[in-house]
C-alpha cells in the first residue's frame, strides 16, 4: 500500500438543486480535500478487515494500522509494516522480514489524502443519504488500472469525516472452505477510521530520519530503530 492509505475522504455540505448525482458526488470529493488539507497535522486509527465475495460476514483476516500527517510528511502503519515520507526519504519497513526499502524521492507535493488523482478511474457516481451519514458509491469502467470495481464510503454527518471505506477487488482469489477445499471469490476489504486528533506529539519521532538512517557517500545505512535490518531499493 502507498502512503496514500485513505483512498478517498469525503464530506458534504448542502447539494445544490438541479445537480446531477455524479455532479454531487464530485462536489463534496473537493470539499473533503480542502477540510484535510486545512490540518497541518493529523492523525486517525484504521481497522482492515477482510472478507469473502460482496456480502460475506466472517472476518477473515484484521489489522490495526494508523495515519499520520505532519506538515508535508507522512506516517503509515498497517499492522507490522511501516511507510515513511520524511522530506526527501521514503522508506517501507517489513518488520517480520527485518528489511526496510529505501528510496531518495522529490519532496513530495501530493496531499497524504489525494482525491482528485484517484476519482478519474471511476465512472460512476452516487451519493445516498441515512438518518446520521452521507454513503459515497463509486465504481469503476470494465478497463481500470485500479485494483477495486467499487468504493462504498461511509461518512459521518456530525464530524464531516469518513467512517468507513469499502472497497470491492476486481481479480478472484481463493478462500478456504471446509473439507480443505477452496472457493473462488472477490475479496472485500473494510477499512474503519477512529481517533481522529489535530495532535501528533506521541508520533514526532517517526519524522526524524536520523532514528532510522544514517548515511554515507550517499549510501543508505540502518541506524537507531532500524539497526540490523537489511536495506534494500
Amino acid at each position: 500500500m502507498k502512503k496514500i492509505s485513505i483512498l478517498i475522504v469525503c464530506f458534504v455540505c448542502a447539494f445544490a438543486e438541479g445537480q446531477t448525482t455524479k455532479e454531487q458526488v464530485t462536489q463534496l470529493l473537493k470539499e473533503v480535500q480542502g477540510v484535510y488539507d486545512g490540518n497541518t497535522s493529523f492523525e486517525l486509527t484504521t481497522q482492515y478487515e477482510l472478507f469473502k465475495g460482496e456480502n460475506g460476514k466472517e472476518v477473515l483476516e484484521s489489522y490495526d494500522g494508523n495515519i499520520v500527517k505532519n506538515g508535508s510528511d507522512s506516517y503509515n502503519r498497517i499492522n507490522t509494516t511501516e511507510f515513511f515520507q520524511i522530506g526527501t526519504h521514503s522508506i517501507k519497513v517489513n518488520h517480520d522480514q527485518k528489511k526496510a526499502r529505501y528510496q531518495k524521492v522529490d519532496v513530495s507535493k501530493t496531499p497524504v489524502v489525494d482525491i482528485a488523482n484517484m476519482l478519474t478511474f471511476f465512472v460512476g457516481r452516487e451519493v445516498k443519504e441515512t438518518s446520521d451519514a452521507y454513503i459515497c458509491t463509486l465504481t469503476s469502467s470494465s478497463i481500470t488500472p485500479m485494483p477495486y470495481g467499487k468504493v462504498i464510503l461511509h461518512i459521518d454527518k456530525q464530524s464531516k469525516r469518513i467512517k468507513k471505506q469499502i472497497l470491492h477487488y476486481l481479480t478472484k482469489k481463493p478462500f478456504p472452505v471446509k473439507g480443505n477445499k477452496e472457493e473462488w471469490d472477490t475479496p472485500r476489504l473494510e477499512i474503519t477510521y477512529t481517533n481522529f486528533s489535530t495532535d501528533v506529539t506521541a508520533y514526532l519521532e517517526k519524522f526524524n530520519i536520523k532514528n532510522f538512517m544514517s548515511f554515507k557517500d550517499d549510501r543508505a545505512i540502518s541506524a537507531g530503530l532500524l539497526e540490523g535490518y537489511k536495506i534494500v531499493k
